[in-house]
């Protein structure tokens, strides 16, 4: 048997896509940092 993985993550894609037009909210992402490490600035 071989396995399609770009089609069952495109499949993926839909259905989360499909879930998040339902939704009444807006997903956001939040960033917290702690301390003032400039090697983790890079990250954000």
């Amino acid at each position: 048997m071989i396995i399609d993985g770009k089609l069952i993550a495109q499949e993926l894609k839909d259905e989360v896509k499909a879930k998040l037009a339902k939704m009444d909210t807006k997903l956001t992402l939040l960033v917290i940092m702690v301390g003032d490490n400039p090697a983790s600035k890079v990250y954000v």
